[in-house]
């Protein structure tokens, strides 16, 4: 003897399409909490940017987080023609007494312009102010990310 046991679907059903729809709106935080870690680098940066007429630090710009393959990409870049200068640091070059000097036809020694040494007179170190924000960023990544998870997550299992 059989029993026949009745089973309704639509319950099923109706929880499958919630974890897509789930899935989908992940990957929309994704992207969204990636925004957020970009725009917190560059805050971070700006702040650190040294002033003198505010270009520098006015010319941070970031893109919005786009997925390439696996992996979420937000851009950060300066445009500004020195700004690898004030990152990274650089010498400085001037001319000075060890330019060197040409005779002339007359026997007069003279200094010839396209002949002058170059001094370094010093090194000027670099801020490093993208560099070290985004080691912060980077050690905070992971607690941020966690975080504003957990938030999301427990606004859409509210609903």
């Amino acid at each position: 003897m059989g029993r026949f046991v009745e089973f309704d679907y639509r319950e099923l059903k109706d929880f499958q399409k919630e974890l897509k729809a789930l899935i989908n709106e992940g990957e929309q935080f994704l992207h969204q909490a990636i925004n957020n870690l970009a725009l917190r680098a560059i805050a971070k940066i700006k702040r650190r940017t040294p002033v003198d007429t505010g270009t520098l630090r006015n010319a941070w710009r970031v893109s919005l987080a786009r997925k390439v393959g696996n992996k979420y990409i937000a851009v950060i870049v300066n445009e500004t023609a020195y700004a690898e200068y004030v990152e990274y640091g650089h010498r400085l070059k001037g001319r000075g007494r060890g330019s060197a000097k040409v005779k002339i036809a007359k026997g007069k020694k003279k200094k010839h312009p396209k002949n002058k040494a170059k001094i370094v007179n010093g090194f000027v170190k670099g801020r490093f102010m993208m560099t070290i924000s985004m080691w912060e960023i980077e050690k905070e990544m992971e607690q941020i990310i966690k975080r504003e998870f957990e938030k999301w997550l427990k606004s859409r299992l509210e609903k």
